[in-house]
């Protein structure tokens, strides 16, 4: 295979149905102007909301129901970023994501029938759960829609290539 800067369009479809290569979008506000339409950037917006969402809602719900412990649900959402940073590393992410999001679900679930969603140990998990499946559900659609604007259009490859906005790695 030539070297991955000079990579032909072909090889890197090939490479990407293979799995033998992947890539990382090195400059993602130009990748998005560049690429993607009003949905995608809609999309986005939506997952950025649901993320951003709970930092509005654990201190309502802490003045709302007079119960200041639940503010450790902050902590929870700490922890969440913290296991969706380590799973984003991992070699497979997407099956890595479904894993843990099924483990820490039914475990959440088991945890509220038991105790109740109020108990702030219960309330600190949801939040957890709750910003690591936001925050790997954002990357992840993230990742896919770029994979598909990238093999859509030869165009859009040599572009990305050319102007550094992508890095193709072997894997």
């Amino acid at each position: 295979m030539t070297e991955f800067n000079e990579i032909s369009y072909n090889d890197f479809v090939i490479g990407l149905a293979k799995r033998t290569l992947s890539f990382e979008i090195k400059e993602r506000k130009a990748f998005a102007i560049l690429f993607f339409d009003n949905f995608i950037v809609w999309l986005t917006r939506v997952l950025l909301l649901l993320i951003v969402i709970p930092i509005l809602i654990i201190p309502f719900i802490s003045f709302k129901l007079d119960n200041w412990w639940l503010l450790f649900g902050f902590i929870g959402l700490y922890l969440g970023n913290i296991i969706h940073g380590i799973n984003s590393k991992t070699s497979n992410p997407i099956k890595n994501f479904v894993e843990l999001t099924l483990a820490f679900s039914f475990l959440l679930f088991i945890l509220i029938y038991f105790i109740g969603i109020l108990n702030p140990f219960v309330f600190s998990f949801a939040s957890l759960v709750y910003a690591f499946f936001f925050m790997d559900l954002s990357n992840n659609v993230y990742d896919e829609l770029a994979k598909n604007k990238l093999i859509e259009d030869e165009r859009n490859f040599y572009y990305a290539l050319d102007n550094h906005i992508i890095e193709i790695m072997k894997k």
